[in-house]
């Protein structure tokens, strides 16, 4: 929010000012602002540059900017913004410039402005419906980012925190390492840097957030970028790159269960000409947790060389390691009779010597050119090894007359390793004397699961509140048992955007996809010879469409259609493979910016229809038929952004409902009966100005509220409930701040996860965080 004051002009004169420290003279950053309303390229140069533009609204009404990507500097940029706009520029100190028309001889006298940083939770662009920055508005769906400065304002360090505070995501504790993530009845996808990575996100350990400067979700199919997989949408993990100018941050807490953290975020130029930059950050965690004997010491490693050899080439080298030795918790069982067990929140009916282990290792490269006349080119290629070994014991369904169960003992080891790659070209063409874009690109991806193990031990009659020594006893098995499966898919994508009048926007688009999967199994220490086919999919299209239309300049209402397919695994009578699940989701929503887009809103409607789903044969048992069908529709609303200068905020409201319209046993019933009809997710913060008597303080608070749902396999039930946080900060100064956040502020008892006899998890408890971020 930005209030001037005039002298001497008629005019409404705004102005954008981006956060403090200015530009020092003609220093050269990182500038990627793609093609758009003149008025929001204005914006977003602002806050890229932390300069300060001051011009009249009429003055850049219904005027469009080129897309500016590269190293330049401020007035380098706004040069090549303003280009064939018929405006001008006017240097009227460092990094503060007026805009005037070509010609014009007399500036805007001197104005008063005081401002707050620019869009702190509401971002003008995003990359995950696309391969380049674009507008959200120009997005036709719904699409979410969680800023760096809303993980920092939340203390999110893992993605499961993350997306708990995510518009219509529900999510779900696997272990205490890992989670899954749902969204409109489906599980969701994930890309890194825009490269998607195949059934990666639900069920791996994630990276930690201290290497990433935002995530953005977008909810509903995404299969043109994404390629096969679950329908729910997709959440693009957008990591760090490096300054040209030297930064460090360092940050430290403590909270209950003994949990410890550090960060280091160190950043800048590594020769004089700042043509070769470079990142470094470190995050470390030690804990323990709600539930009984149970311990994490977690580090993360990442490391980022961006190189600039002139303006038309960029390439980048990044690694990261990360490591975590944990005790997994697979939450709590139920009894036989489906009755639940009267547990405290802190039990962990887990053999206490189960430990588990997680070691990941990724790198990336990647190189930018720019081709002439606007056009751009960008490949990535990445590689990730993840391994991941455990020891567990634990119970099934309990006993409800001697509270004794059958313990499963178990000794595995995993190794995951993905090649991925992804290259495009992209730019603007003349049609009809109208500029359009279009995207063209290609992807593949091999993914290998490898895992040896040696079949489960079971101890029977064991009373799960008093384990004997066959449970309690570390086991000792030989891995002569496996399973190996090798995935490859790759595909041609492409979208074209069409720019049919000035308000209106219409783009189509399409993915040709080829998907293989094959496994093969170890017994008695021997590999298979022969590898069994499993999912397959040859050149299958998913075509894509949508458009926007500017009703105002604040306003614009969109709708898109998506065709969605997933390869299936299960067998048909004859022996083969069912052909992949297909279906389509429509969208319709209306986006709105406030206040110069300091505040953004989106409101949608949704249907999704998911066909050829695998239920039983009717005539041959133990087989399956491609004859199911299910729906799931809703709507959703979403506000982020700051309504006053003092206040940061995100709040989102999600109505969903599924149903099997087609299947033979569920006929017309809920089939995603844990995510809730009902889903609010609110969050702000209000720091109290200068010369406030609370000068310094900020004050934080949050909601998350659910209705009623429900698991399919037990008589577990989780009412309405309503989980607040809250929080008190105190900044020193511009280098040194404070949070006391309190999350479940009165510890309300709930469920987090209700799925199945045995892996039902307690919210956890009211929780303590004390937090101290230091800057230079």
């Amino acid at each position: 929010m930005v209030r001037v004051r005039r002298v001497g002009v008629t005019t409404a004169i705004l102005a954008i000012l981006a956060t403090p420290p200015v530009w020092a003279k003609d220093e050269k950053v990182s500038i990627e602002i793609p093609a758009q309303s003149l008025s929001s390229a204005l914006e977003t140069l602002a806050s890229q540059s932390h300069s300060q533009l001051l011009y009249s609204a009429d003055l850049v009404r219904d005027l469009k900017s080129e897309a500016v990507k590269g190293s330049f500097t401020a007035e380098e940029a706004l040069r090549k913004i303003l280009h064939g706009s018929g405006l001008d520029l006017r240097k009227t100190a460092d990094a503060t410039f007026t805009i005037i028309k070509v010609g014009q001889t007399t500036v805007f006298d001197p104005v008063i402005i005081t401002a707050k940083r620019d869009k702190p939770y509401a971002p003008s662009t995003a990359t995950v419906g696309g391969k380049t920055p674009t507008s959200i508005r120009e997005i036709p769906n719904s699409v979410s980012v969680i800023t760096r400065e809303q993980m920092d304002d939340q203390n999110m360090t893992d993605l499961s925190h993350a997306m708990n505070w995510a518009t219509g995501i529900d999510t779900r504790p696997n272990d205490g390492t890992q989670s899954q993530y749902y969204s409109r009845g489906y599980a969701m996808n994930v890309l890194y840097d825009g490269v998607p990575a195949y059934s990666s996100l639900s069920g791996y350990q994630q990276l930690d957030l201290a290497m990433y400067e935002r995530i953005e979700v977008m909810r509903g199919p995404s299969g043109v970028f994404q390629g096969s997989g679950d329908f729910g949408g997709s959440v693009n993990m957008v990591r760090k790159h490096a300054k040209d100018k030297f930064s460090a941050e360092a940050t430290t807490s403590v909270g209950s269960w003994n949990n410890l953290r550090g960060m280091v975020d160190v950043t800048g130029p590594l020769i004089e000409s700042k043509t070769l930059r470079g990142r470094l950050v470190f995050a470390d965690n030690d804990r323990d947790y709600f539930y009984d004997h149970a311990h994490t010491k977690k580090w993360m490693l990442y490391g980022i060389l961006d190189y600039e050899p002139n303006p038309d080439w960029t390439f980048s080298y990044s690694a990261t390691l990360q490591e975590d030795r944990s005790t997994p918790f697979y939450g709590l069982p139920v009894y036989s009779n489906l009755s639940p067990i009267a547990f405290n929140r802190s039990a962990n009916p887990m053999a206490e010597w189960s430990n588990m282990a997680w070691q990941t290792h990724e790198e990336q490269v990647q190189g930018e050119h720019k081709l002439g006349n606007n056009w751009n080119a960008k490949v990535t290629g990445s590689w990730r090894e993840q391994t991941l070994g455990w020891k567990d014991g634990y119970p099934g369904s309990v006993n409800a007359a001697n509270d004794t169960a059958t313990y499963t003992i178990r000794d595995r080891f995993y190794r995951y390793e993905r090649l991925a790659g992804d290259a495009f070209i992209t730019g603007p063409f003349t049609l009809f004397g109208r500029e359009h874009t279009a995207l063209f690109g290609a992807n593949i991806e091999s993914f290998d699961s490898n895992g040896t193990y040696e079949t489960a031990k079971t101890v029977a009659g064991v009373n799960i509140f008093n384990l004997p020594s066959t449970v309690t006893s570390e086991p000792s098995l030989q891995h002569t048992r496996g399973s190996m499966t090798h995935t490859v898919q790759y595909g041609e994508y492409g979208k074209l955007s069409f720019r049919v009048l000035d308000p209106l926007l219409l783009i189509v688009g399409g993915r040709v996809s080829t998907f293989d999967s094959k496994s093969r199994s170890m017994t008695s220490s021997a590999w298979a010879n022969t590898w069994s086919q499993g999912a397959k999919a040859v050149n299958e299209f998913t075509p894509y469409g949508g458009a926007v239309l500017d009703v105002t300049k604040q306003t614009s209402i969109y709708a898109s259609y998506a065709d969605i397919f997933a390869p299936q695994t299960s067998l048909t009578a004859d022996g083969s493979v069912l052909p992949p699940r297909t279906g389509w989701q429509t969208e319709m929503g209306v986006k709105n910016e406030y206040m110069d887009g300091a505040l953004r809103s989106t409101v949608a409607v949704f249907l999704m229809r998911d066909v050829n789903r695998a239920v039983s044969d009717p005539n041959n048992t133990g087989y399956s038929i491609a004859a199911g069908e299910v729906e799931s529709r809703g709507w959703e609303a979403e506000l982020a952004g700051s309504p006053i200068p003092e206040l940061k905020m995100t709040a989102g409201y999600t109505y969903l409902t599924t149903q099997y319209v087609n299947d033979p046993n569920n006929q017309g019933s809920t089939f995603s009966t844990w995510e809730p009809r009902h889903s609010l997710k609110a969050w702000g913060v209000y720091t109290f100005p200068e010369g406030a008597a609370l000068d310094g303080f900020s004050v934080g608070s949050g909601i998350i509220a659910k209705s009623h749902t429900w698991g399919t396999s037990h008589n577990l039930n989780q009412k309405a409930y309503t989980v607040v946080d809250g929080q008190i900060g105190y900044k020193f100064s511009d280098n040194l701040s404070s949070t006391l956040t309190v999350n479940n502020i009165f510890d309300t008892i709930y469920w987090s996860k209700i799925l199945s006899t045995t892996n039902n998890f307690y919210g956890e408890p009211r929780s303590v965080t004390f937090s101290i971020r230091a800057a230079m």
